[in-house]
Formats: structure tokens, C-alpha cells, sequence
């Protein structure tokens, strides 16, 4: 599948959990310029609270880390991180609020820089699949940041 395709059908895969649990998603990936730190906000209309999502989605591989934004100490954001199965048939996703993001990315890369003093310290910023087992499947981070919605099954 193409990087393209990738990020598009984890998105949309996003959203779509995220009406299922009974809020609004707005897609602006399309608007990234007025929204460079969100793919989707997600409102929830019962309470007026908001909340900008980030998408990360890689296709198969047995070892996986996401680039992560340099900037990601100021983003204020709940990130998604896609796997999607190598048949296409399935998707494992990790939710996780960003300060843990920020934290973890910035000691994965020291650590990286430290065991490879040789290395250029200008790495990116990425964060590892086995770090973030801890937030599989937790959709429910969503219900604790929005609070309950009257709309749908929430």
C-alpha cells in the first residue's frame, strides 16, 4: 500500500471508532494548515469539551516505531498509533495522551544516541510498538478526556 493510502485508512479508521463511541470527529488532515497538530477534533456535543487526535499509522512489520513531531512537547493531544496486520484485515491501535509521548520518544532517542556515539545527534523523534503495549486498544482514554455522550452508545 502506498504511504498515501496508509495514513489515509488509518484516519478514517480513527474516526470511525470514535463515532462509535459516541462523539463527533472532524477530519482535518485535509485543513493541515489551520490544524497542524491534529488530523481529527473530536467534540463531544452533550458537554462542549474538544480534544485534537493525532494518527501515526505504519502497514506491517514485524518491528514497528512511529516518527513522532519534533514539537511534540507542545502539542496538547491524544495520539493514535496504527499496526495495521499484515493480511489488511485487522488494525491494532495504541492511544495514549501526548506528554507520555513527548517523554518516551525524547528517552528512545537519547538512548539511541548513547549506544551509537558515532550517530548524529539530529535524529527524529520516534516511538517504539513494544512501549506503548501498555495502551492497546484503550478507546476508553477518550470517555476519560471528553467525558460521557448522550449521542450514540457511549
Amino acid at each position: 500500500m502506498s504511504k498515501q493510502l496508509v495514513s489515509f485508512a488509518g484516519e478514517h479508521y480513527v474516526a470511525s471508532r470514535i463515532a462509535l463511541l459516541g462523539y463527533i470527529p472532524f477530519m482535518t488532515s485535509s485543513i493541515s494548515t489551520q490544524y497542524p497538530a491534529s488530523d481529527i477534533t473530536v467534540l463531544n456535543f452533550t458537554n462542549g469539551k474538544k480534544v485534537d487526535v493525532q494518527v501515526k499509522t505504519m502497514s506491517y512489520q514485524r518491528k514497528v516505531s512511529w516518527y513522532v513531531p519534533e514539537n511534540v512537547e507542545d502539542i496538547n493531544a491524544i495520539f493514535v498509533f496504527n499496526k495495521i496486520s499484515e493480511d489488511k484485515k485487522s488494525i491494532t491501535s495504541y492511544i495514549v495522551k501526548s506528554g507520555f509521548v513527548a517523554e518516551e520518544s525524547k528517552k528512545q532517542r537519547d538512548d539511541y544516541i548513547t549506544r551509537h556515539p558515532n550517530v548524529n545527534e539530529r535524529q527524529p523523534r520516534m516511538i517504539s510498538e513494544d512501549s506503548l503495549r501498555d495502551f492497546a486498544e484503550k478507546w476508553e482514554l477518550f470517555k476519560e478526556i471528553l467525558g460521557h455522550s448522550e449521542i450514540g452508545t457511549s
